[in-house]
């Protein structure tokens, strides 16, 4: 999906991260595996976490995220190290 903003054009895509360690950790397997193949990635927004249940308890968190990135060509490759998640 591609949607303007001001005088450039951004690209949003959906993913969902998992984790077994937390919420913040499902945000960052998301964001760093989109880093692998998108370019450009501007804006994350957590749209949605929910937990994965089992009888033992929790088994998975699940973290949604809408990922936002520039269709220029001529912006930086986001690197893995732009985006690490420090707990609040």
């Amino acid at each position: 999906m591609e949607e303007a903003i001001g005088n450039s054009v951004y690209n949003f895509i959906d993913l969902v991260g998992t984790s077994t360690l937390g919420w913040e950790d499902a945000v960052g397997n998301a964001v760093k595996t989109a880093g692998r193949n998108l370019t450009n990635m501007r804006i994350v927004e957590v749209a949605r976490m929910d937990i994965r249940l089992s009888d033992e308890g929790i088994m998975e968190y699940r973290a949604r995220v809408r990922l936002s990135s520039s269709t220029r060509s001529s912006r930086r490759r986001c690197r893995l190290a732009d985006f690490s998640f420090q707990p609040a």
